[in-house]
């Protein structure tokens, strides 16, 4: 690889990929400044490694993808090992916010109920919007084994949600 422009680069991957790489680590962690941390740990590797990139074996945004699951990982090992204390609710919440809020701490305790491996492919093909070969590569899983466990976890929060009373 030749010579490559740091800020253009990094420029370049933020406005492609760093809004999913966010919502993807947020969705993870639970915490947007652990999440932008975890991101720009990412980057940084990136980076590093960006000549270890290889258009053959997937995209640049599974690549990336991969890194920050990585990172995610780590930083979550981490949390189960230190007490992390409860963060308090931040009373200047507007109350057109409320309701936004409400639902995605809904969808957030339903997702929590899944399974980690239903859990994380349904956020990498709806939230981040992966596809199923992106998905496969990522997790070194099979594209039938990306349908069956979204189709499964998806059919589980289904299952959820009418026991909650919000689906008939």
């Amino acid at each position: 690889m030749g010579v490559v422009d740091p800020d253009h680069w990094v420029r370049r991957i933020i406005d492609a990929h760093g809004s999913a790489l966010l919502g993807y680590a947020n969705s993870r962690l639970g915490d947007l400044g652990d999440a932008e941390e975890v991101v720009q740990e990412t980057l940084l590797r990136a980076w590093r490694y960006r000549d270890s990139f290889d258009a053959d074996k997937g995209t640049e945004r599974m690549w990336l993808f991969g890194i920050c699951r990585n990172q995610v990982a780590s930083r979550a090992a981490v949390q189960q090992r230190v007490a992390v204390p409860a963060y308090a609710v931040d009373v200047g919440v507007e109350d057109r916010d409320l309701n936004r809020l409400a639902e995605a701490s809904f969808v957030a305790e339903m997702l929590a109920r899944l399974s980690s491996e239903h859990r994380e492919v349904i956020v990498l093909t709806i939230d981040q919007g992966l596809t199923t070969r992106d998905v496969a590569l990522l997790l070194s899983i099979s594209p039938g084994t990306v349908k069956s466990r979204l189709h499964y976890g998806l059919k589980a929060i289904r299952a959820l949600l009418e026991a909650e009373g919000v689906l008939r």
